[in-house]
């Protein structure tokens, strides 16, 4: 319903929040495409994601937003957050 008025902005909060694991990766698929026919339509929307699954995470956003009690922490890729000591310290305790 969120997308049928075609919005300049999603916010989704935890979408995998108390789903099925088994189901998590059509949310992830339907997302992305969602995604590619927006961006290539006249209309492009933008999609804040937040979410704890950090596979989800990493495999569907392409630009990551990492905070610890409530102060940025890290930006960058999949990538770049994968290997950055101070998100594996905060979250991994490293």
């Amino acid at each position: 319903m969120a997308f049928m008025s075609e919005p300049d902005l999603v916010l989704l909060d935890e979408p995998c929040a108390g789903v099925n694991p088994s189901l998590v990766g059509g949310i992830s698929t339907l997302l992305k495409q969602l995604n590619q026919t927006r961006a290539s339509g006249k209309k492009a929307s933008s999609f804040v994601v937040i979410e704890h699954n950090m596979d989800f995470v990493m495999d569907l956003c392409h630009r990551i937003l990492v905070m610890v009690e409530g102060q940025v922490l890290a930006v960058g890729t999949p990538d770049e957050i994968r290997g950055n000591k101070a998100v594996l310290d905060a979250y991994l305790g490293n």
